[in-house]
């Protein structure tokens, strides 16, 4: 994990790379803005977070059947 600027803010921007567990080969990267000092776990927190979001937003659409259309009417 690496840093860049503070963003003018006192916000210190990092990317995380992240391995996957059943395939280590796989990689995702990700944009992080936090405070300095901040935990590197947190970090990784956030992101398994964000996974399980999106994971219950995919699963919710296929549930309403809106998997297959954005709009209805």
């Amino acid at each position: 994990m690496g840093h860049g600027g503070d963003g003018g803010r006192g916000w210190r921007q990092w990317v995380l790379v992240c391995r996957g567990i059943a395939n280590p080969e796989a990689q995702s990267s990700y944009q992080v803005f936090d405070l300095p000092g901040s935990p590197v776990k947190r970090a990784r927190r956030v992101v398994g977070t964000r996974w399980r979001i999106e994971t219950g937003f995919e699963r919710a659409k296929a549930g309403a059947e809106m998997d297959q259309y954005a709009v209805r009417r």
